[in-house]
């Protein structure tokens, strides 16, 4: 029988065959071809995402068993610091420590439990391959056991290792024979705090460490620790297939490296080194390979089935295609929600093809929603251990109690911290009302504002509270916070709150408290007001018992400060400042003269920090009205015996050294006349004379102004100038007014000795043309003597740094001995105007 060539098939395909069946054939192709390309799309996801999973997966089963291993660790040092508070150690230690070792230069060796450690199910529970070491209080090792390390000895007790023990710190991992080792070395000391030796715990983190950790812990993978210098293998949990020294780069070919991080937490480290964890790449590869191979069994069997469901609704259930699609569409409409437009054109046969592809999307859609949702779902849960670790981690780390009640007023949580507030271990208290922790003397009283405050469903807000603790029986106080909280039907289900310590701060205030008394009794005994207030002066801090006797002075005193020009700026608040330290950045004085009381009072104000920390203005006023009048009186006192010291030298060079020199010249004139020819000499020597007598004259006459005696001040001062203007060829004008007559001798002299100053600055140094005088008395304010040249001026400032300010110098200290002030205005070539003002006597 001849087989059907191409063009006979192609007859029969194009004569014979129905449209639909075409329709179908096609339609069936392309969906296969469709198929397979999508599943081809979705194996390369399903393969990234199995990869991507895969490396989660491992990663944090990775950072769970570093987490094992670092608790590991912490767990061998805290049994160590339990160890060395075990009275068995203590006394043990206590006898070799008063009757020595023996002779025990040797190491003792104890393969069973030796008498000074505990008892072995506390060692199994909190030690596993660790050897304990212990030394004497000088670092001598005098008994080792092993616990099951035969070669511990032999390997790693060396004397860098005891070296390392002696400046090491508490916990740290050193290196001995190429092997880390984690020790942990405590001193052991008695009820005084004396050091009867060293207790040290030694475990190598070697292959058989990471064996033993590997089987407990039931890891996955092979745990290694490599060096970080040369990337090698120090110790492995299977040395069979991963031996010591191999290199990462070996191992790179054959593992998959899960993971790697420092070990350094907690611990100090002389090596660094890293942790990671090993996943053989043929094991991956198997089960991607696995997932692979499931995925193509799958599409080969959906394929298959494709085929024959449409093949036998084509054959064999043609008749019920309609039905079948109204169903199809039906379920969509009802189950899924989405409306399936079945076509109308065409036979049944296109219309369930239309309907199952939509189908075939609809499903593939759902997966990949599904997918995405499982991710989500994942991603999830991963923050919410996450945030639930942290949560728990600041419960366990805050340095405040954390605690809640139930509904029946009973302990249903706390947190770690009561153990070192109170000494109660948490599961203690589970279950106990808070009462019975309270001071016996506040119990009923406590017990019975909480019970207040719980009926109200009230906060708890600063609720404080004496408790006691249970080992040293210390007082402990609490500060209490704490809300109610309710279920989701809003039903009241107890309290949350926290308790701080605050029995150092209620120490400090009651101490405070008792220092602001005694502060407030000092102040009151002194003989001063004293105020304290805001820098703004709007509140009183402090007014002590003088200060409230004399309320009145306070307001003109500060009056009196503002009126100051050389202290208001001072009085500003941006000046009335203190330094970190305390020390005021300014201090401001000044007195004041009460003319009611008829007193003085002394001002001090500065600025400090009051007791709650707040920039305050301390104020303190003294009266001083005695010590002004003694002042006062050292004044007149000085001048009078000023004066009358200027009388005695002017009466002495006048009797004495002038009438001497006065006889000398009468000598010399009568040897001039009798010789017949006087030398020239002479006569030049004799007029040289007559000017020092007349020099010497004046000089008596500054000193001893006799003249004073009975002229007034206004009478003097015209006789001066006029005997001044004979000899000065420059214009002079003096101006004077008020009533000189009955003056105080020692206001005449020293005015006068200011006028002489002044006139003989303005005639000698200033090269004047023109002087210009004015004398004035005013009744109940004082004198004023105005002084004005139109010489060279000077340069004040310059002046009085040298030697040629004398004259303005001995003018400035006559009008403070009047209690005056002396005023100089001048500048070069503008003149000089010296303006004195004296009050009354």
């Amino acid at each position: 029988m001849n087989r059907p060539n191409a063009l006979q098939l192609l007859r029969f395909w194009q004569q014979q065959v129905p449209l639909s069946l075409k329709v179908l054939v096609l339609l069936g192709m392309v969906g296969v071809i469709s198929w397979n390309v999508l599943d081809h799309m979705q194996n390369r996801w399903a393969n990234k995402l199995f990869t991507q999973q895969l490396e989660d997966t491992l990663e944090r089963r990775f950072s769970r068993s570093l987490t094992q291993l670092k608790s590991y660790l912490r767990q061998q040092k805290k049994s160590t610091q339990l160890f060395v508070q075990h009275a068995q150690l203590v006394n043990y230690l206590r006898i070799h420590h008063d009757w020595g070792w023996g002779d025990g230069e040797s190491l003792k060796i104890h393969q069973t439990l030796p008498p000074w450690l505990p008892s072995a199910p506390m060692i199994r529970d909190f030690t596993r391959s660790a050897s304990f070491l212990l030394l004497d209080e000088n670092y001598h090792m005098q008994e080792l056991f092993l616990n099951g390390r035969t070669d511990l000895a032999k390997q790693h007790l060396s004397p860098a290792l005891l070296d390392y023990l002696r400046e090491g710190g508490p916990s740290s991992i050193t290196q001995s024979n190429g092997v880390p080792l984690f020790v942990v070395a405590e001193p052991v000391q008695d009820a005084i705090g004396e050091t009867l030796g060293v207790l040290a715990l030694i475990l190598p983190l070697d292959d058989r460490f990471l064996i033993d950790f590997t089987r407990q812990f039931d890891l996955e993978g092979i745990q290694v620790f490599v060096d970080e210098l040369n990337k090698q293998v120090i110790a492995s949990s299977d040395p069979h297939h991963v031996p010591a020294g191999s290199t990462m780069q070996q191992l790179a070919k054959s593992y998959l490296f899960v993971g790697q991080d420092f070990f350094n937490y907690a611990f100090s480290s002389e090596i660094t080194f890293h942790v990671a964890a090993l996943i053989p790449r043929s094991a991956v590869d198997n089960l991607r390979q696995q997932i692979l191979n499931t995925g193509r069994t799958e599409k080969v069997v959906s394929t298959l089935v494709f085929i024959a469901t449409f093949l036998w609704i084509l054959f064999w259930l043609s008749g019920k295609l309609k039905r079948l699609s109204q169903q199809i569409n039906l379920f969509y409409e009802q189950n899924l929600g989405v409306h399936l437009e079945v076509p109308q054109r065409g036979d049944q046969l296109f219309a369930l093809h239309h309907l199952l592809s939509r189908f075939s999307q609809e499903i593939t859609r759902s997966r990949e929603g599904l997918t995405q949702e499982l991710t989500e779902r994942k991603r999830t849960e991963k923050l919410l251990r996450e945030s639930e670790f942290r949560y728990r981690n600041l419960l366990e780390n805050i340095t405040d109690w954390v605690w809640e009640l139930d509904e029946y007023g009973t302990f249903s949580y706390s947190s770690p911290r009561i153990a070192y507030l109170l000494g109660y271990q948490p599961e203690e208290i589970i279950g106990k009302t808070p009462h019975l922790l309270v001071d016996p003397t506040e119990r009923q009283q406590v017990e019975r504002l909480f019970r207040e405050i719980a009926a109200q469903q009230s906060p708890l807000e600063i609720f404080t509270s004496t408790m006691l603790h249970t080992k040293t029986g210390r007082q402990v106080i609490l500060e209490t916070n704490g809300v109610p909280f309710y279920d989701h039907q809003g039903r009241f289900k107890g309290y949350q709150g926290i308790s701080r310590d605050v029995t150092l701060r209620h120490n400090y205030e009651a101490s405070l408290k008792q220092s602001n008394q005694r502060l407030q009794r000092v102040l009151d005994g002194l003989d001063a007001l004293v105020r304290v207030t805001s820098l703004d002066q709007q509140e009183n801090f402090f007014i002590n018992a003088m200060a409230q006797q004399h309320l009145h002075i306070l307001p003109c005193t500060q009056q009196t400060l503002h009126m100051d020009d050389t202290l208001r700026q001072s009085l500003c608040d941006e000046n009335a400042l203190i330094h970190p330290d305390g020390e005021p950045t300014r201090r401001i004085s000044g007195e004041y003269f009460h003319p009611t009381e008829k007193s003085w009072y002394a001002v001090r104000v500065l600025a400090i920090r009051w007791v709650d920390h707040r920039l305050a203005r301390l104020e303190i006023i003294t009266d001083i009205t005695e010590k002004k009048a003694l002042q006062e009186s050292l004044r007149h006192l000085k001048n009078k015996l000023e004066i009358e010291e200027r009388k005695r030298l002017g009466n002495l060079l006048h009797e004495s050294i002038c009438q001497s020199l006065q006889a000398i010249k009468l000598g010399l004139e009568m040897k001039s006349l009798v010789a017949e020819q006087a030398s020239i000499s002479l006569k030049d020597e004799v007029g040289e004379l007559q000017d020092c007598i007349g020099q010497l004259r004046d000089i008596t006459t500054v000193l001893r102004p006799s003249f004073l005696e009975r002229m007034n001040l206004e009478e003097a001062t015209r006789w001066w100038c006029h005997r001044l203007s004979r000899n000065w060829e420059g214009t002079l004008d003096l101006h004077t007014s008020g009533n000189f007559n009955e003056l105080d001798a020692e206001i005449t002299y020293n005015l006068f000795r200011i006028l002489q100053e002044g006139l003989t600055n303005a005639l000698k140094h200033a090269q004047a043309k023109v002087l210009q005088i004015e004398l004035s008395h005013v009744e109940g304010e004082g004198f004023t003597l105005v002084v004005a040249d139109d010489g060279v001026g000077m340069d004040l400032a310059q002046t009085r740094r040298t030697a040629k300010g004398l004259g303005l110098s001995i003018i400035y200290e006559q009008a403070e001995r009047l209690g005056g002030t002396a005023h100089f205005t001048t500048a070069p070539q503008q003149g000089l105007i010296i303006a004195v003002r004296v009050p009354e006597a």
